[in-house]
């Protein structure tokens, strides 16, 4: 199955919850298999290519393998292991949540099930699910030739120009499928909240009304914000990367962003940062207000530069 199409695996060890997640997941028109634990579903996936699930929701509490350790396994599968995996549970303290997140849960749906979050959640995934699989495929399009490159300086104003320079970016790193979705995530931050202003509360809103790309291409026209770009600079050393962005923006609070917050729980993005945070950077630091944002990432171990 192609990542352009979309299929989900709902699991669940109660029938009336799984037959109410199903009529959810079938009410927004997508295709799904479902499972009755997670020993179940990881035979249902291990039977297809990586790519035939597009996102998995499954039950946290369940016999035979939890929603835990299906998600452990998932993510020791290096073939699988960018499948979201959404998490839903009756436990609302915020330590399992964190728990959750921290083993790479790509979300966390609380129990009683709300239809339009659970939509709005696997939406998300569903987007994050094939942008990140389509860098990915395009890190493997890149050149040698780049690799030749100890500094360079580049601007960038699109999510598709942020998308075509994360992926040459990440063909430098030594773990390019995980680099290549952290670099993107701060890309696209300094465009989005940055240079066009959009706010948190602003995306929130555009992401359920499915309006944010018009947005997004609406102001990159606009005379207020069209003349504005994102600089990013790029540092080959022996065996690291420095990569620095930055946006012509206001600044935002970026501390409350870099981890999870119990606060923001339940909203349709947030986690981008937190994502890039928990890329396998070996620095990621805000600096000048939020304005600029510099990582540290290992370098690939086939390039052949000195520095």
């Amino acid at each position: 199955m192609s990542v352009n199409q979309t299929r989900l695996l709902l699991i669940d060890d109660t029938p009336a919850s799984l037959k109410l997640l199903s009529m959810m997941v079938a009410n927004a028109g997508w295709e799904f298999d479902t499972a009755v634990d997670g020993e179940d579903a990881l035979n249902k996936i291990k039977a297809r290519t990586p790519d035939y699930y597009s996102v998995v929701v499954s039950d946290w509490l369940m016999p035979k393998m939890d929603g835990i350790a299906l998600l452990k396994a998932l993510k020791k599968d290096s073939e699988r292991r960018q499948i979201p995996v959404i998490l839903q549970t009756a436990l609302a303290d915020k330590e399992s949540v964190q728990q959750g997140l921290r083993e790479g849960a790509f979300y966390y749906l609380a129990k009683p099930l709300d239809m339009e979050l659970v939509q709005s959640v696997i939406r998300s995934a569903l987007r994050d699910y094939k942008t990140h699989q389509n860098l990915r495929a395009e890190i493997n399009k890149i050149t040698a030739s780049f690799a030749t490159a100890k500094h360079a300086e580049f601007e960038y104003k699109t999510l598709e120009e942020a998308r075509g320079l994360s992926s040459l970016l990440a063909s430098l790193c030594a773990e390019p499928d995980e680099a290549v979705v952290g670099l993107f995530e701060l890309m696209v931050n300094a465009v989005e909240h940055g240079n066009l202003a959009i706010t948190y509360d602003e995306k929130t809103q555009l992401i359920n009304e499915g309006r944010l790309i018009d947005e997004v291409q609406q102001r990159l026209a606009d005379d207020t914000y069209r003349d504005k770009v994102v600089a990013l600079t790029l540092d080959v050393r022996a065996a690291e990367i420095d990569v620095t962005i930055r946006d012509m923006g206001e600044g935002f609070d970026f501390e409350q962003y870099l981890n999870f917050s119990l606060e923001r729980m339940l909203d349709n993005h947030g986690r981008g940062i937190m994502m890039a945070n928990q890329a396998g950077f070996k620095k990621l630091e805000y600096s000048d207000g939020g304005r600029q944002v510099s990582c540290c990432i290992d370098r690939a171990a086939f390039t052949h530069l000195s520095s």
